[in-house]
């Protein structure tokens, strides 16, 4: 499926939250602030997480309230494409799990395929036309947030995080729309 030549876009900064939980090594405020602050603009003030030996991973961010009330209940889900920068210290760290959660729930695809780089990147997940395994009706998008984890595939490392965006794909009718979120 494919997305129509002409869409609208809607683009919103939205107070949202982020907290960590389960096992593994702590996040923290890298340059000062707040991991929400941190992770709401793209100015190289980071949060860290180490990653000291193969397998072990750091906490779960959890990123909740992305503020997608707006879109209508009727709306079909075509996609949500999330995009993170970052990078990784020594180049071994890499994502253990990026899934989608709805009112806290894990669901859908798991999107964690990502070896990060010493070099700052953005990497996305999923697309405006993947909907990472959730049903396209019925979906409270009010609810919709996102956990993601990472892990050392060898030695110690450290994973910076900077930016984090969401954006959904929905139609209503013939309309097709897409909706930015960014934690602000």
């Amino acid at each position: 499926m494919s997305l129509a030549k002409e869409y609208f876009i809607e683009t919103a900064a939205v107070a949202g939250t982020v907290t960590q939980s389960g096992s593994g090594n702590a996040w923290g405020p890298g340059g000062g602030g707040t991991l929400q602050s941190n992770l709401a603009i793209s100015d190289n003030t980071r949060t860290v997480s180490s990653v000291a030996n193969p397998g072990s991973a750091t906490r779960v961010i959890e990123l909740r309230d992305f503020g997608f009330p707006s879109l209508p209940a009727r709306a079909q889900l075509l996609g949500i494409l999330l995009s993170v920068e970052g990078l990784s210290n020594s180049g071994v760290a890499q994502d253990k799990s990026i899934r989608v959660t709805l009112d806290g729930v894990e669901t859908g695809d798991d999107k964690a395929t990502h070896t990060w780089s010493i070099i700052e990147e953005v990497v996305t997940y999923g697309a405006l036309n993947d909907a990472w395994k959730i049903g396209p009706f019925g979906i409270d998008y009010s609810a919709i947030g996102f956990n993601l984890s990472y892990q050392s595939t060898g030695g110690a490392d450290f994973m910076f995080l900077d930016h984090v965006t969401a954006q959904i794909a929905y139609r209503c009718g013939s309309r097709v729309s897409v909706a930015t979120a960014v934690l602000g």
